[in-house]
C-alpha cells in the first residue's frame, strides 16, 4: 500500500492498526533488495552529467586549497605565496595554485630559480645555531 499508492508509512500503518515502525522497516528492506532501475541516459545526457562530475571535482580541489592556504589576506607577500605553491606542488597542479592565488607562472618559476640574498644566508645560518644550541641544552 505504501509503495502502490504513495501514502505516507505512518498513515497505512494506522489503517492497518501496526506499528508504523515495523512497517518502515519492512518497506525499506523491500526498497532495498529492489531498487529502482536507473533510467538509461542518452549520449548528450551522459557527457553532461560527465561534465558536471568534472566540475564538482575541479571546485572542490580549488575550495580545499584556498581553505588551507591562508592566503586570502590582503597583505600576503608575492614571495609568500610563490612558497606556497612551492610546498604544495605535490598535491595541486601548479597552475591551477597560480590562478588561484594570482601569481604569475613566469613569478612563480622565476622565484624558484632566484640566488640566495646575504640577508637569507645569515638567517639560514642563525637559524642552524639557533637549532644546534637548543638541542645541545636539552631543548630548553
Amino acid at each position: 500500500m505504501v509503495l502502490g499508492t504513495g501514502r505516507p508509512i505512518a498513515e497505512v500503518a494506522r489503517d492497518l492498526g501496526i506499528n508504523d515502525g515495523t512497517l518502515g522497516n519492512s518497506v525499506n528492506l523491500w526498497r532495498r533488495e529492489n531498487p529502482e532501475p536507473e533510467p538509461d541516459l542518452s549520449p548528450v545526457e551522459r557527457a553532461r552529467v560527465k561534465e558536471m562530475e568534472d566540475e564538482i571535482r575541479r571546485l572542490r580541489m580549488e575550495n580545499e586549497f584556498l581553505k588551507g592556504s591562508g592566503l586570502l589576506r590582503a597583505d600576503v607577500t608575492v614571495a609568500e605565496r610563490c612558497a606556497l605553491i612551492h610546498a604544495e606542488k605535490d598535491n595541486y597542479e601548479i597552475t591551477l595554485m597560480c590562478r588561484l592565488i594570482r601569481v604569475p607562472r613566469s613569478t612563480y618559476y622565476a622565484w624558484t630559480h632566484r640566488a640566495e640574498t646575504p640577508t637569507q644566508a645569515r638567517r639560514r645560518a642563525l637559524a642552524a645555531e639557533i637549532t644546534q644550541e637548543f638541542d645541545d641544552s636539552r631543548q630548553t
